[in-house]
């Protein structure tokens, strides 16, 4: 395996561990202003996102077959860009899925 192989694969692993803590930043208050309860859906979710934005680039999730949602990209230099190429290093290699599908990015906010 190339050193820049084993880079990307690093880089994507904080990545996906970095949204992870966002997400669970951001559901806290959403789930204090929407009820009680521990479950959200997914709508009262991405609508909160859509009034919430880290950083200066808007926002985007990482879907699968354009309506699973992933994952969440936020507070990069260019979160559009940080997605697209987790989009298209899942696309170019089936092997990185459990279940095949086609990657992709929806902007979340301006």
């Amino acid at each position: 395996m190339k050193i820049e192989s084993i880079f990307k694969s690093t880089v994507h692993i904080f990545s996906i561990i970095f949204m992870i803590v966002m997400v669970s930043v951001w559901v806290k208050p959403l789930m204090s202003q929407t009820s009680q309860s521990k479950i959200i859906t997914s709508k009262e979710l991405i609508e909160f996102l859509s009034k919430n934005r880290v950083g200066s680039s808007p926002d985007y999730a990482f879907v699968k077959n354009g309506n699973d949602y992933l994952a969440i990209f936020t507070g990069y230099a260019d979160d559009r860009q940080t997605c697209l190429e987790a989009a298209q290093e899942y696309n170019g290699d089936p092997s990185l899925s459990r279940v095949p599908g086609t990657y992709g990015c929806i902007q979340l906010n301006e």
